[in-house]
C-alpha cells in the first residue's frame, strides 16, 4: 500500500492503520504462490490480466468504492464473515503485497481502497478464493481448488 494512505489515515484517525507492507523478497514470495495456486506460469508478462481472465465469474459492484464496499463484496460472494480466514493479502503488484486482517480491510476499507485512484487490487486468501477489484466497480471471482 502506498504510503500517503497510511499516513492520510493517522491525520484523520490520530491511529495508525494496521496493515502490514511487506519486503521486497516476501511479496515476490507471497505473489509465487499466488500464481502456483491459480498454476499461472510464472515467466507470464501479463500477470493481471491471465488472473483476471481465469476468473470463473465477474459481478459489477457498484458498491465497491464505498465505505463498506468490502462488506458488500463478502455478501454477494455469499461468505459470511467468519468463513473467510483472519489474515489475507492486498497485492497491488508483484512488489507490493500487503497482509491485513480481514477485520482492518471490513472496517477501514475506504482507506485502503480508493476506487477510482486505484487501478486494480487483488484480495489474495491462500487455498481459499482470489478476489481481483478494478475501479469500475467489476471484481472477478476465482475459487481455488487444491
Amino acid at each position: 500500500m502506498e504510503q500517503f494512505k497510511k499516513d492520510n489515515y493517522f491525520k484523520e484517525t490520530g491511529k495508525i492503520l494496521d496493515v502490514l507492507s511487506l519486503n521486497a523478497n516476501l511479496s515476490e514470495f507471497v505473489f509465487k504462490n499466488l500464481l502456483i495456486d491459480l498454476k499461472i506460469p510464472e515467466s507470464n508478462k501479463n500477470i493481471f490480466a491471465n488472473i483476471d481472465n481465469s476468473c470463473d465469474e465477474k459481478i459489477i459492484l457498484n458498491a465497491i468504492n464505498t465505505n463498506n464496499g468490502f462488506k458488500y463484496l463478502l455478501r454477494e460472494i455469499n461468505s459470511t464473515i467468519s468463513q473467510v480466514p483472519n489474515q489475507l493479502f492486498l497485492i497491488w503488484n508483484n512488489e507490493m503485497v500487503d497482509l491485513c486482517t480481514k477485520e482492518i480491510l471490513i472496517s477501514n476499507w475506504e482507506s485502503i481502497w480508493y476506487g477510482e485512484g486505484d487501478e486494480a487490487l487483488i484480495i489474495y486468501i491462500p487455498n481459499l478464493i482470489v478476489l481481483i477489484i478494478h475501479y469500475w466497480g467489476e471484481v472477478g471471482i476465482k475459487k481455488i481448488n487444491n
